[in-house]
Protein backbone atom coordinates (compact mmCIF):
# COMPACT_ATOMS: atom_id res chain seq x y z
CA UNK A 1 0.00 0.00 0.00
CA UNK A 2 2.79 2.00 0.50
CA UNK A 3 4.35 1.60 -2.39
CA UNK A 4 1.06 2.76 -3.91
CA UNK A 5 1.10 5.84 -2.14
CA UNK A 6 4.70 6.94 -2.88
CA UNK A 7 3.76 6.15 -6.88
CA UNK A 8 0.07 8.67 -6.81
CA UNK A 9 2.29 11.28 -4.87
CA UNK A 10 5.44 11.34 -7.29
CA UNK A 11 2.64 11.73 -10.19
CA UNK A 12 0.23 14.56 -8.17
CA UNK A 13 2.48 15.85 -4.98
CA UNK A 14 -0.01 14.69 -2.88
CA UNK A 15 0.44 13.76 0.53
CA UNK A 16 0.67 10.06 1.16
CA UNK A 17 -0.91 10.45 5.04
CA UNK A 18 -4.35 11.73 5.79
CA UNK A 19 -2.13 13.83 8.76
CA UNK A 20 -0.85 15.82 5.67
CA UNK A 21 -3.90 16.52 4.27
CA UNK A 22 -6.44 19.17 5.14
CA UNK A 23 -7.97 19.37 7.90
CA UNK A 24 -11.19 19.08 7.28
CA UNK A 25 -12.67 18.29 3.41
CA UNK A 26 -16.20 19.58 1.90
CA UNK A 27 -16.87 21.71 5.45
CA UNK A 28 -20.05 23.25 3.99
CA UNK A 29 -21.76 19.57 3.24
CA UNK A 30 -22.75 18.69 6.77
CA UNK A 31 -19.46 20.17 8.61
CA UNK A 32 -17.44 17.90 6.08
CA UNK A 33 -15.58 15.48 6.83
CA UNK A 34 -12.46 15.14 9.14
CA UNK A 35 -9.09 13.12 9.24
CA UNK A 36 -11.06 11.06 11.77
CA UNK A 37 -14.20 10.08 9.68
CA UNK A 38 -14.80 6.77 8.65
CA UNK A 39 -15.84 7.75 5.35
CA UNK A 40 -12.82 9.87 4.32
CA UNK A 41 -10.20 7.58 5.61
CA UNK A 42 -12.05 4.92 3.42
CA UNK A 43 -11.76 7.61 0.56
CA UNK A 44 -7.98 7.82 1.59
CA UNK A 45 -7.21 4.67 1.13
CA UNK A 46 -9.49 3.72 -2.37
CA UNK A 47 -7.38 7.08 -3.35
CA UNK A 48 -3.91 5.59 -2.58
CA UNK A 49 -5.28 1.64 -3.34
CA UNK A 50 -3.57 0.46 -6.65
CA UNK A 51 -6.56 -2.04 -7.21
CA UNK A 52 -9.26 1.10 -7.24
CA UNK A 53 -6.97 3.09 -9.76
CA UNK A 54 -6.59 0.41 -12.02
CA UNK A 55 -10.02 0.25 -11.88
CA UNK A 56 -11.03 3.45 -12.42
CA UNK A 57 -8.12 3.40 -15.60
CA UNK A 58 -9.87 0.26 -17.32
CA UNK A 59 -12.79 1.87 -17.03
CA UNK A 60 -11.90 5.09 -18.60
CA UNK A 61 -10.30 3.36 -21.52
CA UNK A 62 -13.81 1.01 -22.08
CA UNK A 63 -15.69 4.66 -21.71
CA UNK A 64 -13.17 5.86 -24.04
CA UNK A 65 -13.09 2.77 -26.73
CA UNK A 66 -17.66 2.71 -26.05
CA UNK A 67 -17.84 6.28 -27.04
CA UNK A 68 -15.54 5.94 -30.38
CA UNK A 69 -17.65 3.01 -31.25
CA UNK A 70 -21.06 5.06 -31.02
CA UNK A 71 -20.18 7.31 -32.72
CA UNK A 72 -19.58 5.02 -36.13
CA UNK A 73 -22.98 3.18 -35.70
CA UNK A 74 -26.51 3.61 -36.20
CA UNK A 75 -28.22 5.69 -33.13
CA UNK A 76 -31.35 3.26 -33.40
CA UNK A 77 -29.42 0.00 -32.79
CA UNK A 78 -29.42 -2.18 -29.93
CA UNK A 79 -25.84 -2.08 -29.27
CA UNK A 80 -26.31 1.82 -29.50
CA UNK A 81 -28.80 1.53 -26.39
CA UNK A 82 -26.31 -0.98 -24.74
CA UNK A 83 -23.37 1.32 -24.97
CA UNK A 84 -25.39 4.62 -23.71
CA UNK A 85 -25.77 1.97 -20.73
CA UNK A 86 -22.26 1.52 -20.68
CA UNK A 87 -21.61 5.31 -20.47
CA UNK A 88 -24.04 5.91 -18.29
CA UNK A 89 -22.18 3.30 -15.91
CA UNK A 90 -19.33 4.74 -16.54
CA UNK A 91 -19.58 8.23 -16.42
CA UNK A 92 -20.85 6.63 -12.43
CA UNK A 93 -17.57 5.29 -11.72
CA UNK A 94 -16.15 8.89 -12.58
CA UNK A 95 -18.28 10.54 -10.22
CA UNK A 96 -17.32 7.88 -7.79
CA UNK A 97 -14.13 8.84 -8.84
CA UNK A 98 -14.51 12.45 -8.48
CA UNK A 99 -15.93 11.99 -4.90
CA UNK A 100 -13.48 9.92 -3.49
CA UNK A 101 -10.59 12.37 -4.43
CA UNK A 102 -12.48 15.61 -2.75
CA UNK A 103 -13.98 13.86 0.62
CA UNK A 104 -9.86 12.29 0.49
CA UNK A 105 -8.11 15.53 -0.18
CA UNK A 106 -10.00 18.28 -0.32
CA UNK A 107 -12.06 20.31 -2.68
CA UNK A 108 -9.93 23.66 -3.35
CA UNK A 109 -8.95 24.36 0.62
CA UNK A 110 -5.29 24.12 0.27
CA UNK A 111 -2.28 23.35 -2.03
CA UNK A 112 -2.82 19.47 -1.64
CA UNK A 113 -6.56 19.82 -2.48
CA UNK A 114 -7.75 17.56 -5.20
CA UNK A 115 -8.31 20.11 -7.82
CA UNK A 116 -4.86 21.82 -7.09
CA UNK A 117 -2.91 18.48 -7.67
CA UNK A 118 -3.43 17.88 -11.37
CA UNK A 119 -4.46 19.05 -14.11
CA UNK A 120 -6.19 15.98 -15.10
CA UNK A 121 -7.96 16.39 -11.82
CA UNK A 122 -9.57 20.01 -13.13
CA UNK A 123 -10.12 18.65 -16.41
CA UNK A 124 -12.22 15.50 -14.94
CA UNK A 125 -14.09 17.22 -12.29
CA UNK A 126 -15.07 19.57 -15.45
CA UNK A 127 -15.90 17.02 -17.43
CA UNK A 128 -18.10 14.93 -14.86
CA UNK A 129 -20.20 18.34 -13.73
CA UNK A 130 -20.54 19.61 -17.32
CA UNK A 131 -21.80 16.26 -18.73
CA UNK A 132 -24.49 16.58 -15.50
CA UNK A 133 -25.86 19.50 -15.73
CA UNK A 134 -26.23 18.50 -19.68
CA UNK A 135 -28.37 15.64 -19.18
CA UNK A 136 -29.95 17.36 -16.31
CA UNK A 137 -31.07 19.99 -18.91
CA UNK A 138 -32.60 17.49 -21.18
CA UNK A 139 -29.39 17.12 -23.24
CA UNK A 140 -29.74 13.41 -23.93
CA UNK A 141 -26.15 11.83 -23.66
CA UNK A 142 -24.82 15.41 -23.74
CA UNK A 143 -23.09 14.20 -27.00
CA UNK A 144 -20.86 17.69 -26.73
CA UNK A 145 -19.31 16.68 -23.95
CA UNK A 146 -17.78 13.72 -25.41
CA UNK A 147 -15.02 14.37 -26.90
CA UNK A 148 -13.65 15.89 -23.90
CA UNK A 149 -14.29 12.48 -21.96
CA UNK A 150 -11.63 10.72 -24.73
CA UNK A 151 -9.58 13.66 -23.48
CA UNK A 152 -9.03 11.53 -19.99
CA UNK A 153 -7.14 8.82 -22.40
CA UNK A 154 -4.38 11.06 -21.43
CA UNK A 155 -4.62 10.80 -18.02
CA UNK A 156 -3.79 6.81 -18.48
CA UNK A 157 -0.70 7.62 -20.75
CA UNK A 158 0.72 10.09 -18.52
CA UNK A 159 1.48 7.25 -15.96
CA UNK A 160 3.75 6.11 -18.17
CA UNK A 161 7.37 7.31 -18.53
CA UNK A 162 7.14 7.78 -22.38
CA UNK A 163 4.77 9.90 -21.78
CA UNK A 164 5.89 12.33 -19.35
CA UNK A 165 5.41 15.40 -21.14
CA UNK A 166 1.16 14.56 -21.73
CA UNK A 167 0.90 16.68 -18.35
CA UNK A 168 2.26 19.55 -19.75
CA UNK A 169 -0.08 19.27 -22.87
CA UNK A 170 -2.89 18.15 -19.80
CA UNK A 171 -2.09 22.12 -18.11
CA UNK A 172 -2.04 23.68 -21.72
CA UNK A 173 -5.84 22.27 -22.92
CA UNK A 174 -7.19 23.28 -19.03
CA UNK A 175 -5.77 26.78 -19.32
CA UNK A 176 -7.06 27.41 -23.03
CA UNK A 177 -10.05 25.28 -22.96
CA UNK A 178 -10.80 28.80 -20.77
CA UNK A 179 -10.84 31.05 -23.74
CA UNK A 180 -12.45 28.87 -25.75
CA UNK A 181 -15.32 29.50 -23.45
Amino acid sequence: MNADRQEVNKLQNAPTRLEDACERTIPYFFGGFSRKSPVRMKCFEIYYSFRWNGFFTLVTIINSVSIIIQAEINSASKLNTSLSALDNFCLAVLGMEVFVGVVAMGLVQNKHSWLRLSALNCLEFVIFFSTIVLMSLGGGDAGIVLPFRLIRLLKVLSRFKTFDEINLIILTITEGSVQLA
